[in-house]
């Protein structure tokens, strides 16, 4: 779904096809296709603390709506399991280059990774 309003740079948005559906199908009721239906709720939601203009009823709760989605939907700021099993890799790679060249043996990281590096590496170990 996008919006454009005059000469400014095109907008994409990314929805939750739940949402998507639903839009569609209050777009479709409107008699307009959805990326009009869209733009005519952003006006109102950007007009809406505008005396001169009349509310459209419903179009600030389906913006909010859309926000809330769009604000779930972004990724969250903790690792994912493979960022983390990324990060155990290259750890206990650089371990293994910096306390044995091309062998692995297992042991204390810390002297040869730093302390912070080393107790990064035992905490995803752990877990």
């Amino acid at each position: 779904m996008s919006a454009t309003k005059g000469r400014r740079s095109h907008v994409t948005v990314r929805l939750p096809r739940v949402l998507h559906r639903r839009l569609a199908a209050c777009a479709a009721a409107a008699g307009v296709d959805l990326n009009t239906w869209m733009n005519r709720c952003l006006e109102a939601h950007a007009m809406k603390d505008d005396p001169r203009f009349p509310p459209t009823p419903g179009a600030a709760q389906v913006v909010e709506e859309v926000q809330a989605a769009y604000a779930a939907a972004q990724p969250s700021p903790e690792p994912t399991k493979v960022e983390r099993l990324e990060e155990t890799i290259r750890l206990l790679s650089a371990y293994g280059e910096a306390k044995f060249g091309d062998e692995w043996w297992p042991g204390n990281a810390q002297p040869h990774l730093g302390a912070e590096r080393g107790a990064r590496l035992e905490q995803l170990l752990d877990e």
